[in-house]
């Protein structure tokens, strides 16, 4: 019972920590040091779009996992990842909409902070799911492993960050 205890607690401390540091990356990544961001009219439009395409990915990814379950094909071979999957590829195509449509940074979004701290978040990620692969493998017990999850967030966070680079890119050759 004490070892639940302390996971617990470590859970509460750990998502208290990750709170804390939330609202100091969005005031850092912000221009006027404010915790919301601020959009224009095309923006909230554009990011209302951007939600929808995500949710109906969201879904679509869902209906394909039950359809192979229904079909008997096992799915359980991918751990967590399964759950997983569906909401990186909805996030995924959510944040991508709202890059290529100029509604993902705000009106008082400084947009090369925002990138630094996503390029160190992915880079992060990819460090602690190499990690994780080296010291437990990519398979528990014939499953993939937590390590994989971790690497795949990486990967899906690098994403968003070269997507952003290009964008910026582009935007800066078309000023040009």
């Amino acid at each position: 019972m004490s070892e639940l205890l302390g996971k617990s607690i470590g859970f509460v401390v750990g998502l208290m920590i990750t709170a804390v540091l939330v609202v100091v990356i969005i005031k850092f990544a912000n221009k006027d040091k404010a915790f919301k961001t601020k959009y224009d009219e095309r923006q909230l439009a554009a990011r209302g779009k951007a939600y929808a395409f995500g949710f109906w990915t969201l879904m679509l990814c869902n209906i394909v996992f039950i359809y192979l379950d229904v079909a008997d094909f096992d799915l359980n071979f991918l751990g967590n990842l399964k759950f997983f999957i569906p909401i990186f590829l909805g996030v995924l195509v959510q944040v991508s909409y709202s890059i290529w449509n100029d509604c993902y940074m705000g009106l008082n979004s400084n947009s090369k902070r925002f990138t630094i701290i996503f390029l160190v978040m992915g880079i992060a990620y990819f460090i602690f799911g190499i990690r994780e692969i080296i010291q437990n493998g990519m398979v528990e017990n014939g499953l993939a492993s937590q390590s994989l999850t971790t690497l795949f967030a990486s990967i899906f966070i690098l994403l968003i960050v070269v997507q952003i680079l290009i964008k910026g890119a582009l935007d800066k050759r078309e000023e040009d």
